[in-house]
């Protein structure tokens, strides 16, 4: 699959809410490369080759998405100049309290364990019975 047609099978789910069926719309949205950046890091956790995919990804986040005087994600960055678009707020209780977190959590955990790194997380438990009920996913 091409870049367009993988672009235009995310184009889809923009024109519900924003223009023509088969319309090209060469704008990064900071969600799908949030989440596409996390699917591409999970994956390589568990078959190395979609690992190739990291740096690209990373780069363009950070050097395009980040916002780095003020910090969090830009919505939007304009595909042709790769400038960020300054109309919408950054900041939503789904994005950065969220989505924006999960995206660096995410990164973290894979870049660790794909450098053979220990992965350290810090917790404020209320109490050491709560603690101690604590469960990872699996």
């Amino acid at each position: 699959m091409s870049a367009v047609e993988s672009h235009r099978r995310w184009d889809c789910f923009r024109i519900l809410f924003e223009g023509p069926i088969g319309a090209l719309d060469l704008d990064k949205t900071w969600w799908v490369y949030d989440e596409l950046d996390q699917l591409a890091g999970t994956l390589a956790l568990s078959d190395p080759k979609f690992a190739q995919y990291l740096p690209r990804a990373y780069d363009y986040w950070f050097t395009h998405l980040v916002d780095k005087e003020y910090g969090e994600v830009w919505n939007n960055v304009d595909g042709r100049t790769h400038a960020p678009v300054r109309q919408a707020p950054k900041q939503w209780e789904w994005k950065n309290a969220y989505h924006s977190f999960e995206h660096a959590l995410v990164g973290y955990i894979v870049g660790q364990q794909l450098n053979d790194q220990p992965i350290t997380l810090y917790y404020a438990f209320s109490s050491v019975e709560v603690a101690r009920s604590a469960l990872p996913y699996f």
